[in-house]
């Protein structure tokens, strides 16, 4: 049996009034001013990439934000993504 607690990872993407990014991680500011351009290559770094990367950029074009916790269990990982849904992730 697993005695590990869950850990949640968290990430927080924010659209600027001026077209760049801030995220931040678990409630903690991690970079900021991220131009459009280099948004992709910047979450790369976080792990966020392919269908992860493509719900945040729906969140972020229609709302301006996107909240992705990233649950780990024994077995699987999931992504719930800010409206609640979740997203089985595979490889992970």
């Amino acid at each position: 049996m697993n005695n590990k607690p869950q850990t949640d990872r968290v990430y927080e993407i924010l659209k600027r009034p001026d077209g760049s990014f801030d995220i931040f991680h678990n409630g903690e500011l991690s970079d900021q001013l991220i131009p459009d351009g280099w948004l992709e290559d910047q979450l790369v770094k976080y792990g966020i990439c392919g269908e992860e990367y493509r719900e945040a950029r729906r969140k972020l074009d229609s709302i301006g934000e996107a909240r992705l916790v990233f649950q780990t269990g024994r077995i699987k990982t999931k992504l719930r993504t800010s409206d609640n849904s979740v997203v089985r992730l595979k490889g992970i």
